[in-house]
C-alpha cells in the first residue's frame, strides 16, 4: 500500500474532526483517540429557528414577529370597499350570465347559416360519390408516371393519405370522423382532397379507392433512369410497387437494342424518326441545331430541335456521338463529315413526315474555337480571327459598322482553304512562308469542314459571349478600380457595365423575340458599347466575342428572330452528365473509360426517349 503524505493526511483528519457523525475507519493505522474526541450531535449548538423581537445581537437583524397595525384611514378604506363588492354582486352576476347567453346565441346562428349553406351545394343523386364510401384514406394513382417516384421502401400499406389542402373547408360537423359528417359535409371534403392532390402532385395523379398496383416497366425504367438511381438503391425498394431489378434490366436491355436499330439508317434518318414520334408539330419549318464541344477528356457531336417546348434542356438534347479526345481537325474530320452530309439530305427538298411536308433547315452552335476549328480559321489569336468578318483585330475600334465587302461566306472560305492546302502541298514553302500565305487569305488555314449552311447559321455563341462581357469587365474593374472603390454595389467602379450588360442579357432567353424586342436589344447593346467607349476605352481591347456581339450578333437576331433559343447551354451541360456518370464507373484505364463513355450514352439515350414518351 503507498505511503500517504502528510498534508494529505491532515487535511483527511481535519475534515473527520469538523464532520457530525461519521462511522470509525476500518484502517487500523488510524488512531482511535480521533474519533473519541469528535462530539456527538446532542452537543453541537444548533442554529436558533426562531428571531429574537428584543434587540440586535452578535451583528444579526433580528425581525418582530408581530404585524404592524393597520392605520384608521385604511381600515375604513378596506371595509368600504368590501361593502361596494358585497351590494353588486347580484348584478355582476346578472350581467355575466346575459354575456353568455348572447354569446351562445351568436354561435349558434353562425351553425346554422353554414348549416343552410352546405344543403345548397349538395351534390344531387347522381352523383356516384356516396356517405357509404369510406374517404378516411385514399389511394392516388397515375394516369401518367410522373418524373419522380417516390415510395418508401418500409411502407406496408397500400394506402397514401394526401397533404392536407391549404384551406379548412367549413363543414357543417366539426367532427373529423367521416361517419359522423353528412353527405354534403363528405362531398366538400372529398373535393378538397382532390384539390390538394391536384395542387401539391399535379394533375396527372387523381383520387380513387382503388389498391394500388405495382408500376410497369417502362415506369419504373423511367424514373430509375431521370432520377439516376443505383442498382444497389433499386433493390431496396418494395417489390409491392416495382418490379424486380432482373426483369428492369431485361426490359432496358430491349429497349436500347431498339433504340439503337431505329438509328443505324444514320443521322438524317435518327432525325426524322425522332421527329415522327412527336405528339405534334405546327410549324411548317422545323429548325435543327447542331453542334460540337470538348469537355473534360471526351467530345460530344450533338443535335436538338429548337422550336420545342424547354428547348434547352438537356433531356432534349441528342447526342450523335461521343469519343474520346480532343477537338483538333484530324479528330473531328470523320464526325463532321458525317453531319455535313446529314445537313445537305435534310435541307435538299421538302421530307413527307407524319406531320405532313416540312421544310428543315440546320444551324451550328459551338464556342468560337470548335466553330473555328470546322471552318478552317486560325483562331482568336490570328490576325482575322473573327468567324463572321475579315477585319483585322487592331482596326475593330475604327468601325461603328463591319463593311459588306468584309464579311465572309462559305465559298470565300472554301477557295482560301484551297488555296493554302495547295501552297502546304507544294513543300516548298519554309513555315514563315506558309504563315504569311495564311494571313494573306484572312487568317484561314484549310477548308471548312462544314459546308452545307451559310455562314450566318453559324449562331454566335450565347452562354460564351454573355461570359466573356461579364468577366472581362470584373477583371477591368479589379484591375483600373482599386483605388476608387467605395461601396462596390452602388457606386462601385464599373458597375455600370454590368447593369447595362444586364439590359442586353434579359434577351438572350430560349424564346421568339417581337420586332419591338428586338429594337430594344439592338438599342441596349448599342448603349452598352457607348459606355464602354466613352467611360472605359481601354477594356475591349482585341477580344473577339465582344467583337461578335457589338458587329455580328444583331443580323443573326433580325433574322432569325431569336438567340437564346439556338444557345450552346445544353451542350455545355451534358459535361456535366457525362462527369457524373463517370463517377459509378471508376479508373483511368482504357478499359474504365470505355465502359464510362457506353454508360453515358446508353444512359442519356433513355433520358431523351422518356422525355418525349
Amino acid at each position: 500500500m503507498p505511503r500517504i503524505p502528510a498534508a494529505k493526511k491532515a487535511r483527511r483528519e481535519s475534515i473527520l474532526k469538523n464532520r457530525v457523525a461519521y462511522e470509525k475507519a476500518e484502517n487500523a493505522a488510524i488512531s482511535d483517540a480521533v474519533i473519541d474526541n469528535v462530539p456527538s450531535i446532542a452537543d453541537i449548538p444548533q442554529p436558533s429557528t426562531t428571531r429574537s423581537s428584543t434587540k440586535f445581537k452578535n451583528d444579526e437583524l433580528e425581525v418582530s414577529k408581530e404585524r404592524a397595525l393597520l392605520s384608521d384611514k385604511k381600515v375604513v378604506q378596506l371595509e368600504r370597499l368590501h361593502q361596494k363588492k358585497t351590494d353588486t354582486f347580484p348584478l355582476r352576476k346578472e350581467l355575466q350570465k346575459t354575456r353568455k347567453g348572447l354569446i351562445s346565441e351568436k354561435r349558434k346562428t353562425a351553425r346554422q347559416t353554414r348549416t343552410d349553406k352546405a344543403k345548397k351545394e349538395q351534390p344531387n343523386g347522381d352523383d356516384l360519390f356516396n356517405s357509404s364510401d369510406d374517404i378516411a384514406k385514399v389511394h392516388i394513382l397515375e394516369d401518367d408516371v410522373s418524373d419522380v417516384m417516390i415510395f418508401p421502401a418500409f411502407q406496408s400499406n397500400n394506402q397514401l393519405i394526401p397533404k392536407s389542402p391549404s384551406s379548412i373547408p367549413s363543414f357543417a360537423s366539426s367532427s373529423n370522423s367521416p361517419k359522423d359528417l353528412s353527405k354534403s359535409g363528405l362531398y366538400k371534403r372529398k373535393r378538397a382532397f382532390e384539390e390538394s392532390v391536384k395542387k401539391d402532385l399535379g394533375p396527372e395523379y387523381r383520387v380513387t379507392n382503388s389498391p394500388a398496383k405495382q408500376a410497369t416497366l417502362e415506369a419504373a425504367l423511367r424514373w430509375k433512369t431521370r432520377n439516376r438511381i443505383t442498382d444497389e438503391a433499386y433493390q431496396d425498394l418494395s417489390r409491392e410497387f416495382f418490379p424486380s431489378l432482373t426483369s428492369l434490366k431485361k426490359f432496358r436491355n430491349e429497349l436500347l437494342e431498339r433504340l439503337k436499330k431505329e438509328s443505324e439508317g444514320g443521322l438524317a434518318n435518327a432525325v426524322i424518326n425522332y421527329f415522327n414520334g412527336l405528339d405534334s408539330f405546327d410549324l411548317e419549318e422545323v429548325r435543327i441545331n447542331f453542334g460540337a464541344d470538348k469537355g473534360s477528356d471526351s467530345t460530344k457531336i450533338v443535335w436538338y430541335l429548337v422550336d420545342m417546348d424547354n428547348p434547352l434542356s438537356p433531356n432534349n438534347l441528342h447526342i450523335f456521338s461521343c469519343y474520346i479526345g480532343g477537338e483538333s481537325r484530324t479528330e473531328l474530320k470523320p464526325y463532321m463529315d458525317i453531319v455535313n452530309e446529314t445537313m445537305f439530305i435534310l435541307q435538299a427538298e421538302l421530307i413527307d413526315t407524319d406531320h405532313g411536308l416540312k421544310r428543315f433547315t440546320c444551324f451550328w452552335i459551338s464556342d468560337c474555337k470548335m466553330s473555328d476549328e470546322c471552318l478552317g480559321l486560325q483562331g482568336g489569336s490570328a490576325t482575322c480571327p473573327c468567324t463572321y468578318c475579315t477585319m483585322a483585330s487592331k482596326t475593330w475600334k475604327d468601325f461603328e459598322v463591319v463593311p459588306i465587302s468584309a464579311l465572309r461566306t462559305i465559298d470565300d472560305l472554301q477557295q482560301a482553304g484551297e488555296r493554302v492546302e495547295q501552297a502546304a502541298a507544294s513543300e516548298n514553302l519554309t513555315p514563315k512562308q506558309l504563315a504569311d500565305k495564311k494571313k494573306e487569305n484572312y487568317s484561314v488555314k484549310a477548308t471548312p469542314l462544314i459546308n452545307a449552311i451559310p455562314l450566318r447559321r453559324f449562331v454566335p455563341p450565347v452562354v460564351h459571349i454573355s461570359i466573356s462581357a461579364v468577366s472581362s469587365t470584373v477583371k477591368y474593374c479589379k484591375e483600373n478600380g482599386t483605388d476608387t472603390m467605395n461601396h462596390p454595389e452602388i457606386d462601385g467602379y464599373g458597375i455600370d457595365i454590368l447593369r447595362s450588360f444586364a439590359d442586353v442579357e434579359q434577351y438572350a432567353e430560349a424564346r421568339d423575340l417581337t420586332e419591338d424586342d428586338i429594337d430594344k436589344m439592338d438599342k441596349a447593346i448599342k448603349e452598352f458599347f457607348k459606355l464602354i467607349d466613352e467611360k472605359y476605352p481601354d477594356l475591349l481591347g482585341r477580344k473577339t466575342k465582344l467583337h461578335i456581339l457589338r458587329f455580328h450578333v444583331m443580323p443573326f437576331v433580325r433574322k432569325f428572330k431569336s438567340w437564346g433559343k439556338f444557345s450552346e447551354q445544353s451542350l455545355e451541360h451534358i459535361h456535366h452528365i457525362k462527369n457524373e456518370c463517370d463517377r459509378r464507373i471508376p479508373g483511368k484505364s482504357e478499359a474504365a473509360k470505355a465502359k464510362q463513355l457506353k454508360y453515358f450514352t446508353d444512359q442519356h439515350m433513355l433520358i431523351v426517349y422518356f422525355a418525349c414518351h
